[in-house]
Order: C-alpha cells, then structure tokens, then sequence
C-alpha cells in the first residue's frame, strides 16, 4: 500500500513538474514568435533565443514558488538572459532586443513603405 502511495505521488510530482517546463517553453517559444519579424532572427538565433528565455521563466517561476522573490535575485537573471541574448544576436538585434525588454520601443514592425 505505501508503495502504490509512492508512486502515485511520484508520479504526480513528475507530471506536475513536465508540464511546468511545457508551459515555461510554449511561453518562451510564443515571445520568440513575436520576437522573430522584428530582430529578423534567423531558425537557429531563434532557437537559441527559446532556450534561453525559457530558463529565464523556469529560474523566475521557481523563485516565485519558494517565497523569495527578491527584485535583486529577479534583476540578475534578467541580466544574465541578457548576456546570454548578446552572444547570440548582432549588435543590430540585440539593441533592439534590450529596448524591447526595458520597454522602451513597442513590438510594432516597422513598415517599409
């Protein structure tokens, strides 16, 4: 009896877990969708863009859910996607990256009319 306990709770644990990382990445993949026309990024940028972003939520999330989410521990993984975003993108990109992260521009393409 204690081991179908056991499992089960396992279990629960596991599933609870995956479909955090899921939602983590189905967040992170549809902020790189929105991202994409406007830095022009290329699949293999973009990629890397998801993974990074995604364990920036991850990170944020857990800090959420243990009760210490404390603005500096926030601000240094914010600046640690940031780093990890400079190596990936040109200077081009990445300027607009980082103004589109500060909210400083809109995510408005712009038109070449």
């Amino acid at each position: 009896m204690k081991t179908r306990i056991s499992i089960f709770a396992f279990l629960l644990i596991f599933l609870s877990c995956a479909s955090a990382r899921t939602q983590t990445t189905a967040a992170a993949q549809k902020k790189v969708d929105e991202l994409r026309p406007l830095l022009h990024l290329s699949p293999e940028q973009a990629k890397q863009l998801v993974a990074i972003e995604s364990v920036y939520l991850a990170d944020v999330e857990k800090l959420q859910q243990s009760g210490k989410n404390n603005e500096e521990q926030v601000a240094a993984l914010r600046s640690r996607k940031l780093k990890s975003a400079q190596k990936i993108l040109s200077r081009a990109q990445y300027i607009k990256f980082q103004s589109i992260e500060h909210q400083l521009i809109k995510k408005v393409p712009v038109r070449a009319d």
